[in-house]
């Protein structure tokens, strides 16, 4: 998909948020030019990104779990060959976002390895330590804008998402 096709998604998400409640972007941005256009973007609207949460995982495991969901879904396009390619790209285009949202004091990495109940658990515990919980009677739900299936609706492969 087109940068300008998403960042005008993520623009008109971002308006939509200054109203309250702020915003939560998944599988965006994939690549530094993305990261800084969204910077941009949001800095024009007088808007910040508070916290951008990574969830780790060693390749071997991701290899194992995305083999085990292609099987429990009949997913015959997610080979070990096309997996690998996918972390390959994510190494190279998306990976370095990483150290940008570190400079900026903003990135939480979780454990991704753990049961899923965990993983949870660790992702609330570092949001309530930066002030960020969701209000645990839902009055409050922050919008979600979620950007990951873009690729495989315009036809091409996903690849493993982190911000």
């Amino acid at each position: 998909v087109p940068d300008e096709v998403v960042l005008d998604m993520v623009r008109e998400a971002f308006v939509a948020a200054r109203g309250g409640g702020g915003y939560v972007l998944d599988g965006m941005p994939r690549t530094m030019p993305q990261a800084r256009a969204c910077y941009a973007i949001a800095a024009e609207l007088g808007m910040t990104a508070e916290v951008v949460l990574h969830l780790r995982i060693e390749d071997a495991e991701l290899v194992r779990r995305l083999l085990a969901r292609a099987a429990e879904q009949g997913r015959s396009d997610d080979t070990e060959e096309v997996i690998r390619r996918r972390i390959e790209v994510y190494d190279e285009v998306t990976r370095p976002i990483l150290a940008w949202y570190r400079e900026r004091a903003i990135l939480v990495s979780v454990d991704a390895e753990q049961p899923v109940e965990e993983v949870g658990a660790d992702i609330l515990a570092a949001l309530t330590r930066l002030g960020l919980a969701p209000d645990p009677d839902h009055r409050s739900p922050r919008p979600v804008l979620d950007l990951t299936g873009l690729d495989a609706a315009f036809g091409a492969a996903t690849r493993p998402g982190t911000l």
